[in-house]
């Protein structure tokens, strides 16, 4: 599990607390980077999300590392540690009515939640919360967008193999390690994706759209 830095802390008594019917994620018309996803490949993650009150003490040793060392607070000061990875809520001297709340943004499909209600989250709770609620939401769109890549994926293979068999250019194992060591000298725009990944695949689509020139040498 990685560790990111953050801020605060408090104590915890393991029970379940029903949350009632949240809101799965729809992939539909969810956006991906630029492009609209289409409805028809788009399908509901009907896993919800695990709701446990806790005391500090009583949290999964790796959670309680994540509130020391990602959130930055004391024991006292813990009211929420979400384990995105695990679909686990833990939280300690928080209403329920607000834990729900805190689930319902958390399972939102909008890409940016609501400025108001995050600075009035972080008002009224502090840092700590907020980052959980902000971390968990992004982790939440990612898997939504890996369900539909998964799809697109096994949409796109069968026709990539179909255009293998005659490819407009050939395959060239020279020039691909060529662009992935040029690459580490390459203004780097895209932070998530690996600098060789990045301009690998736009050398791909540009050769493939004929705004490259495929030198015939390399053939």
């Amino acid at each position: 599990m990685k560790y990111r830095a953050v801020t605060r802390k408090m104590p915890l008594s393991v029970q379940r607390i029903p949350i009632g019917a949240s809101n799965p994620i729809t992939l539909q018309n969810r956006v991906c980077g630029n492009y609209n996803i289409s409805p028809a490949r788009s399908k509901e993650r009907k896993k919800k999300m695990i709701i446990k009150k806790c005391t500090f003490d009583e949290l999964p040793s790796a959670m309680q590392m994540h509130v020391l060392y990602c959130e930055k607070i004391t024991v006292a000061e813990y009211q929420l540690a979400i384990w995105s990875n695990k679909d686990t809520l833990y939280y300690n001297n928080l209403p329920e009515k607000e834990v729900e709340r805190f689930v319902s943004l958390i399972e939102s499909g909008k890409r940016i939640l609501n400025n108001r209600t995050m600075n009035s989250i972080y008002n009224k709770y502090g840092f700590a919360v907020y980052y959980e609620i902000h971390e968990a939401h992004d982790a939440y769109l990612k898997k939504g967008r890996e369900k539909v890549a998964e799809q697109i994926a096994q949409e796109y293979f069968p026709i990539i193999e179909k255009a293998m068999n005659k490819p407009s250019i050939p395959y060239c194992d020279e020039l691909l390690k060529a662009m992935s060591h040029l690459a580490d000298k390459g203004h780097f725009k895209f932070k998530e994706w690996s600098t060789d990944q990045a301009y690998i695949y736009f050398m791909g689509y540009l050769l493939g759209s004929e705004k490259l020139e495929w030198e015939g040498q390399l053939s």
